[in-house]
């Protein structure tokens, strides 16, 4: 019976041992450390599942510098906080705001989050109402373990006791993570990882490298340096060629000119210009061709076939319209700026050449019309520091506008161009620039009911709201040419889309890209927009028939329809177009048709080399910029 007892109060002490033992070892670093490594290594795994992403696929290095970032953030709270608990879960809170960003972002527009889009933030609020949120596996497992990590964040709980030992890890932490930043800012560090980059499809790029590793990497490329050969006397020389050769160009001009006035005892009248940037509109035909109850642009594809018409190349996808506008008014290109770049939003601050001082200088006043909020990307600030005399935004004109689904109808737009034509003065030369905002995703807008259904796709609800927007697009564009073949003032109607839809179904991109490559010609379908130039007098479409151009060439193809004249950079740009008439902020394509990297070195790497420098010269030098190059003179 004794020995029973001893045995019995010897297991109890054992026992006693044992729980202490765990108790303290709860309590220890160790077990700290051990559930701060696992919550490191979860708020990897949730940002991969917010990123819709399988991190079995990516390569060791790869996971590696993901976890260095989230160990970094870690200490950099923790060096701050000075709690190990709070400092993960912070962190962790942190990766997860920005995940679920980029998981709502990647829905609605089609590409990753980037660092730019916070700068975008209360356009994205303006805009956010007319989404709907797709909610799948990805996404609940991903809240399923945030909620976990928060659940092992709150069972560490050890604190270190010694003070002087703890001002001293919390001091190393904070420089740890300061010269990591410093490091992946001003080094080549980040290419020990083998990162991706794929600009043709952001969305592989983030696949392959993880969300975080992405989002670091483009926020190191966001910064503009200066180009490393950059020389203000080099670019002065190369600018006094074209500066000449514009002289030269419009004495000869003045010249034809005032004979055939002479000759017929006319004066000859500068056209009115009108530039429509159609919001979203796209020949979705370009990747395969659709099956549809009706045609969806009927008299748009009557139209093109009489006027100068092929398709713009677009550095955009799904959204980001300010970069399309910025192309196309300063002759610039995205090729020369960080992926995620917004121009307006960061680098336009004061006065700035551009395709509307260009006019102004020819005696044009310049109307710019937007029917949503002004304050988008900045647009109020932007286009005055462009020269545009007036800007009407959804504020001046929501009392005649009508909408469709949410968004101001491109028919009630065009009416209001057209007031604004009719008031204007008998001798002024008018130019308009309309960014149109009908057919702004989200295509989900209840209630409207499609009149174009997809007869090949079926459960396609979003793409069929798509194409009936893009039909009443079509038919608001038969209002407006109408309206101006009745008008005898000469005027040219220049007419473009920004860039493809957002937001469809996989379903309808399954059936587009049935039949597609990994082709860099097949990933530029998805940056193909259509144009066309109309004048109701007669134009040499021959003489200016273009089939593929890039945005920032668009508007000196317009000048010489309109036979105005151009700036020297215009010229240069030229030259550069005869080689590659096709470049964006994704690759650029040769006069035979080939594709290319922008990293590519090859014979055009010395053209293109000079135009970033004097894109660089127009957007950051701005003290040394040169002017003349950049202006028509007067």
């Amino acid at each position: 019976m004794k020995l029973k007892l001893k045995e019995k109060l010897k297991n109890l002490k054992e026992k006693l041992k044992l729980k202490e033992f765990f108790k303290k070892f709860y309590k220890s670093k160790y077990f700290s450390l051990v559930l701060w490594i696992i919550s490191m290594f979860l708020s990897f795994v949730m940002a991969e599942l917010f990123n819709t992403n399988n991190i079995f696929s990516m390569s060791f290095l790869r996971i590696l510098f993901n976890m260095i970032i989230i160990f970094i953030m870690n200490i950099f709270f923790y060096s701050i906080i000075n709690s190990i608990r709070i400092s993960s879960i912070l962190s962790s809170t942190v990766i997860f705001i920005l995940s679920i960003a980029n998981y709502i972002i990647y829905c609605f527009r089609g590409t990753p989050l980037d660092p730019l889009d916070i700068l975008s933030i209360e356009t994205g609020f303006s805009v956010a109402s007319t989404y709907k949120l797709t909610i799948n596996s990805f996404f609940i497992f991903a809240f399923i373990i945030y909620a976990l990590i928060i659940f092992i964040c709150c069972k560490i709980k050890y604190r270190p006791e010694k003070k002087k030992y703890n001002i001293i890890s919390r001091i190393s932490f904070a420089i740890v993570s300061i010269c990591f930043i410093f490091v992946c800012f001003n080094t080549s560090f980040m290419n020990i990882f083998d990162l991706a980059t794929h600009l043709w499809k952001p969305k592989t790029e983030y696949t392959k490298n993880g969300f975080l590793a992405s989002f670091l990497k483009q926020s190191v490329y966001s910064t503009q340096e200066e180009p490393e050969n950059y020389s203000l006397d080099n670019l002065s020389k190369i600018a006094k060629k074209y500066t000449k050769k514009e002289e030269n160009e419009k004495i000869e001009t003045t010249e034809t000119s005032t004979n055939a006035n002479n000759e017929n005892n006319i004066t000859e009248k500068k056209p009115n210009i009108i530039i429509i940037m159609n919001e979203s509109f796209s020949d979705m035909s370009v990747h395969r061709k659709l099956k549809t109850n009706e045609e969806y642009l009927p008299y748009f594809n009557s139209l093109i076939k009489k006027t100068i018409s092929g398709h713009v190349h677009s550095s955009v996808y799904g959204g980001k319209t300010p970069n399309a506008e910025w192309e196309f008014l300063t002759n610039n290109s995205m090729a020369f700026l960080a992926y995620g770049n917004i121009p307006y939003q960061q680098y336009i601050s004061q006065p700035s050449t551009s395709l509307v001082s260009t006019l102004e200088s020819q005696g044009y006043t310049s109307y710019a019309i937007h029917p949503y909020y002004g304050s988008g990307y900045r647009r109020t600030n932007v286009y005055p520091l462009f020269g545009f005399d007036y800007f009407y935004t959804l504020e001046d004109m929501e009392d005649d506008l009508e909408f469709i689904r949410q968004y101001a109808s491109d028919l009630s737009t065009y009416k209001e161009l057209i007031k604004l034509f009719e008031a204007k003065k008998d001798d002024e030369l008018f130019f308009n620039f309309t960014v149109t905002m009908q057919n702004h995703s989200g295509y989900d807008f209840e209630p409207y009911e499609p009149t174009i259904t997809l007869t090949d796709i079926p459960n396609c609800p979003r793409a069929e709201q798509y194409l009936s927007v893009i039909k009443e697009s079509d038919n608001a564009l038969k209002y407006l040419i109408d309206y101006f073949e009745k008008v005898e003032e000469p005027t040219i109607i220049l007419f473009f889309g920004d860039h493809q839809p957002p937001y469809l179904e996989q379903e309808y991109w399954d059936y587009l890209n049935e039949l597609k490559t990994d082709s860099l010609e097949d990933d530029e379908k998805g940056y193909l927009t259509p144009y066309f130039i109309w004048a109701n007098y007669d134009i040499d479409k021959k003489e200016h028939q273009t089939d593929d151009i890039s945005l920032n060439y668009l508007s000196s193809l317009l000048l010489d329809v309109a036979e105005l004249e151009k700036t020297p950079y215009m010229h240069f740009l030229d030259d550069i177009k005869e080689e590659l008439p096709v470049i964006t902020g994704h690759g650029y394509m040769d006069n035979t048709g080939t594709y290319h990297t922008l990293d590519e070195q090859n014979e055009y790497s010395e053209m293109l080399e000079q135009y970033k420098m004097f894109q660089y010269n127009h957007l950051f030098d701005t003290k040394n910029t040169l002017e003349e190059f950049f202006s028509v003179t007067k």
